[in-house]
């Protein structure tokens, strides 16, 4: 196989890293923030304070999406490069070119988990009131109702 195409698999598979990074960082921030707000029953976060923490994170998912949109846009360019060079080998190599997804559908993405883990931050109270609240018992059909 052509020396060009081994060279071209390690920049992909360096480039589609970025990606994977931007992922990893993106899913440990949310789940801090969300283990942050859900975690501690003993510590109830003011409304105010649910904003400033979903404002926050907002901030952070922004700068978030910019730099996988940058990193699969690199990915993309290499992997549409090593697509090209793959088909000019003959005989053709065992290897399937490769399909990546579009920027627009991995940066909608983010941005519909963003929204949900900020719908989740700001009706915290909520949540956590009816996961916590106890169960009353129903009267059973038929029972006699017996109010003074």
């Amino acid at each position: 196989m052509n020396e060009a195409i081994f060279k071209l698999i390690e920049i992909v598979q360096r480039s589609t890293e970025f990606v994977d990074r931007g992922w990893s960082y993106y899913s440990t921030v949310t789940l801090a923030v969300l283990a942050l707000v859900y975690g501690s029953e003993k510590v109830r976060l003011t409304v105010s304070l649910r904003r400033i923490i979903a404002f926050g994170y907002c901030v952070f998912a922004a700068g978030n999406a910019v730099a996988l949109a940058r990193a699969q846009e690199s990915a993309i360019r290499w992997i549409t490069l090593f697509n090209s060079e793959l088909a000019k080998v003959s005989p053709p190599p065992p290897i399937t070119p490769m399909h990546p997804f579009p920027v627009w559908q991995v940066v909608s993405l983010q941005i519909a988990i963003s929204c949900v883990v900020v719908i989740a931050i700001l009706l915290a109270g909520r949540i956590k009131a009816k996961l916590t609240k106890p169960i009353q018992p129903t009267p059973k059909s038929g029972a006699a109702d017996v109010r003074r």
